[in-house]
């Protein structure tokens, strides 16, 4: 990105680039900045093509035609599946184009021994874009936040990670956005603002759940699962965030018992951050060992029923809630 940036200051352009990765808010961004860079407004010199079955015979003939009244000529093509492909003969083509002609791909999934792929890395550049840490993510929304003129404590940030997740930046610049126009005269962000307009990931809502669940609170326990009802969460999906929240308070148990960090934890269970296993902690200390395998199977039992028709969804779901939601404080110790 840092290259990609370096040619836009100074305008001196790679005859092609690769924009691929998981992060689609990166690669987004990416290519609205290459595209205003290269050409501007100028639609007479702007080609866009998406999907696959492009002809490249076409796109050739296109990449020939000097650019009109400007320096460029732009070929924008997106998930052409050409770099899973042969790319007929776009890879030595790409080699002697005109040099007022610049191709930039962005692409999903890409196969780094394609022919394609090994030819814009020689004679362009590849900018593979992936999730950033949690560390790179707290630096940008601080960027944008002191940006917008407000102040944010780290508890706070955290909360807002929390709740919204650091898996996608799109939904993380929204929720951000959405925060900083919510109270506009206040300077400083606050724990109220956050939990007033931020959406709640499903995940989110599973942990609440499964605290009120732990710590016997009935009342709690129906009110998050009308929550999720009301948010039109399909009962199948409940059942398995049910079954796979349990799988992962045995797991954290397991290994929380045999003397490994949160940290460790999380990186063996491929979490971004130690932040869940401490609240499956606490979750699965109310919890036996034998309670928590037992929570697993009826999950996978009541799945299996629901699938051969003998148990209706709904039924499903409140049958775990009954059975495990009953706890109280004490009841049960772990072994």
């Amino acid at each position: 990105m840092k290259n990609v940036a370096k040619d836009i200051r100074e305008r001196t352009f790679k005859p092609v680039y690769l924009l691929c990765g998981d992060e689609n808010y990166l690669k987004t961004n990416c290519k609205k900045q290459l595209k205003q860079a290269i050409i501007g407004e100028d639609s007479m010199n702007f080609h866009y093509y998406e999907g696959k079955g492009i002809s490249v015979e076409q796109v050739i003939d296109v990449a020939e035609t000097m650019p009109f009244f400007a320096d460029y000529r732009l070929i924008l093509m997106e998930n052409t599946g050409f770099f899973k492909s042969a790319g007929g003969a776009l890879p030595e083509y790409l080699k002697e184009k005109p040099e007022s002609t610049i191709f930039v791909f962005v692409e999903s999934e890409v196969d780094k021994r394609n022919k394609l792929y090994k030819t814009v890395k020689e004679i362009g550049y590849v900018c593979e874009m992936n999730v950033p840490s949690r560390n790179e993510l707290q630096r940008w929304l601080l960027g944008g936040i002191k940006k917008a003129g407000k102040q944010i404590d780290r508890e706070t940030l955290e909360l807002f990670f929390n709740l919204v997740g650091d898996e996608d930046m799109h939904t993380l610049s929204n929720e951000l956005e959405k925060v900083i126009s919510y109270d506009l005269d206040n300077p400083v962000i606050t724990k109220e603002s956050i939990y007033a307009i931020c959406s709640r990931r499903i995940e989110v809502r599973i942990f609440d759940l499964f605290s009120a669940m732990a710590e016997g609170n009935v009342r709690r326990t129906m009110e998050c699962y009308y929550e999720l009802i009301e948010n039109k969460e399909p009962y199948m999906r409940i059942l398995f965030m049910l079954g796979r929240q349990f799988s992962q308070m045995l797991s954290v148990k397991s290994m929380s018992s045999q003397g490994r960090s949160p940290q460790e934890i999380a990186g063996r269970l491929g979490m971004r951050n130690d932040w869940a296993v401490r609240q499956l902690q606490r979750q699965g200390s109310r919890y036996s060992e034998a309670r928590l395998k037992q929570a697993v199977a009826d999950c996978v039992a009541n799945e299996e029923a629901v699938k051969t028709g003998n148990l209706p969804e709904q039924e499903a779901v409140e049958m775990i809630l009954v059975k495990y939601g009953k706890l109280r404080k004490g009841q049960e110790t772990a072994r």
